[in-house]
């Protein structure tokens, strides 16, 4: 005896004895009777998420990339969007206001880091990301940035992104001397510093009923 461990006790509720014994009913055929129990296995599964801090990359390394933007004073007022790209294991695309954006509409440039179709993504975390958006001076070396951290979730910034609304003047932007501008192209750059990585498990378990 081991009382009942790693097996399962059925237990079975039958009609009233007088229905069992009426012939009429077809219960009991030649004083015998069939007795019969149907046992459903059902399969369980938990899931859960990890979430981890993805730390700053070795020196020389970068989690970065760079759109370069031809004719950049062709598209006057139109705000102007980089294909998408991936970053930290998440698609990403940037938005640039050539003239600006709300407040600075017409002083600055208005530059913004957006998520991209993360209705597909399984992951229910929201990422956690340290960025620096920057617009290259490719004479000096001397870049126009902006560092910032921020948190994506399912119902937050899916829409609007991040960034800042003046990442350089119209005026610095356009000096020749300044070495942002180089024979019509603008080279605008975003680095991850730091990323979170969230990963799915699942486990199947087992369990019987009656």
């Amino acid at each position: 005896m081991n009382n009942g461990e790693n097996y399962i006790s059925l237990y079975l509720a039958i009609v009233e004895s007088e229905t069992l014994q009426d012939p009429s009913n077809g219960y009991l055929v030649d004083d015998s009777c069939v007795f019969g129990a149907e046992v459903f296995v059902l399969t369980h599964t938990r899931s859960w998420e990890s979430l981890s801090l993805v730390q700053p990359l070795p020196i020389g390394q970068k989690l970065s990339t760079t759109w370069e933007i031809e004719n950049f004073t062709k598209f006057g007022k139109v705000v102007h969007e980089s294909n998408i790209f991936t970053l930290g294991g998440r698609e990403w695309y940037l938005r640039i206001y050539p003239n600006g954006y709300g407040d600075n509409k017409g002083k600055a440039v208005s530059l913004y880091l957006m998520p991209s179709n993360w209705a597909k993504n399984p992951t229910k975390a929201a990422v956690y990301v340290k960025y620096k958006l920057r617009i290259l001076d490719r004479v000096h070396g001397k870049h126009a940035e902006h560092t910032d951290h921020n948190c994506f979730g399912a119902l937050r910034y899916l829409g609007c992104g991040i960034g800042i609304g003046s990442i350089i003047s119209l005026k610095d932007l356009q000096n020749p001397k300044n070495g942002f501008m180089v024979k019509d192209r603008l080279s605008v750059e975003v680095e991850f510093l730091m990323v979170s990585e969230t990963k799915n498990f699942s486990e199947s378990t087992s369990s019987a009923k009656e």
